[in-house]
Parts: structure tokens; C-alpha cells; sequence
């Protein structure tokens, strides 16, 4: 009879190994540097604006109800993949939701 197997678990069942390595992160997607990131905004013209405190110009955007991108570190995996690439808004503004629908 064939035994059946999950590609993820065959080397696991193939040796009986006796230990699975926890994951500690999930960040193992390619990271940007400035200069990479500086480059594709330029190539796709796209407006930016070099800020000394990201987090406290986002938080005013965000007051004022802007839309927008936040972009850090590495691209995350697995199911809760968010932080490093998250569009923000405010979301007690009840007009945010049909205004963040692409269309």
C-alpha cells in the first residue's frame, strides 16, 4: 500500500527525524534598502517625501485622513503577514472604507 504524504512533512517522515525546528520569525522575504527603494519611486514616479520621524508624520496623515502605504524591513510570510507592508487609514471615519476600494 502507498503512503500517502504531505510534501512539507516527506523529509521529516523520510529520516524520523526526531525534532521539527520552530519557525521564530516570519520574516524571510527580500529586504530594500533606501537607495532600492528611493530608485523604483523614481522609475514609477511616485511622490515621496523624506520625513526625520516616520511614525509621528504617519500618525498626522492618518489624522488628517490620509490613505497610506507603510514599508519596512523584510516582506513577512505566513498567515499574519502584516506590519511591514500594511495601506493604513483611519478607521473611525465611516467614508474610509468605499474610499480605500480600489476600483
Amino acid at each position: 500500500m502507498t503512503e500517502l504524504r504531505s510534501a512539507a512533512l516527506a523529509p521529516y517522515l523520510d529520516k524520523r527525524e526526531s525534532a521539527i525546528v520552530a519557525m521564530r520569525h516570519g520574516y524571510w522575504g527580500p529586504c530594500f534598502d533606501d537607495g532600492a527603494i528611493e530608485t523604483a519611486l523614481k522609475t514609477y514616479k511616485l511622490r515621496y517625501t523624506r520625513v526625520p520621524d516616520p511614525p509621528s508624520a504617519a500618525a498626522e496623515l492618518l489624522a488628517n485622513g490620509k490613505i497610506l502605504g507603510w514599508f519596512q524591513g523584510r516582506m513577512e510570510f505566513g498567515p499574519r503577514a502584516l506590519g511591514n507592508r500594511s495601506i493604513l487609514a483611519d478607521p473611525r471615519d465611516p467614508e474610509m472604507t468605499p474610499r480605500s476600494t480600489m476600483r
